[in-house]
């Protein structure tokens, strides 16, 4: 397995995925949301704008309809990222305003914040998931 993935079952984590439970499907899981592009490791013949490409986002040999995926899920992140973070903000304000305590506004805003991490996290897998499923299959 090449990619990321194939860097996690390398040394401790992969001594756990090898153990008992590497038979629960966590290999499955892991390759599953991995990178979708197989990046050719090694080659020096990389032309001037192979070399100048950002790492990890759009490598210059993607496909078109590959391109085209890969720029609607960059600003399906962006725009669902920054609509959550706005309503959230505007929630957690009304929230916020509603306590006088200080001991509780302290506890209400680690929990807000440990909810917008969680609910951040869960939007861009959802929209790692669905890059998956519709990414054209080699």
């Amino acid at each position: 397995m090449n990619g990321p993935a194939g860097s996690l079952l390398n040394g401790p984590a992969g001594r756990l995925l090898n153990g008992p439970a590497g038979s629960l499907g966590i290999r499955r899981w892991i390759a599953f949301l991995s990178d979708p592009v197989v990046r050719e490791e090694g080659s020096e013949d990389r032309s001037e704008f192979q070399r100048l490409a950002i790492p990890f986002t759009f490598p210059p040999q993607l496909s078109f309809p590959e391109a085209v995926i890969a720029a609607i899920a960059a600003c399906l992140r962006l725009l669902l990222g920054s609509v959550l973070f706005a309503v959230w903000g505007a929630c957690s304000l009304a929230v916020w305003s509603t306590v006088r305590n200080l001991v509780l506004r302290t506890g209400l805003l680690l929990a807000l914040l440990a909810g917008f991490l969680i609910a951040l996290a869960l939007v861009l897998l959802v929209i790692k998931v669905l890059v998956r499923l519709v990414w054209p299959k080699p």
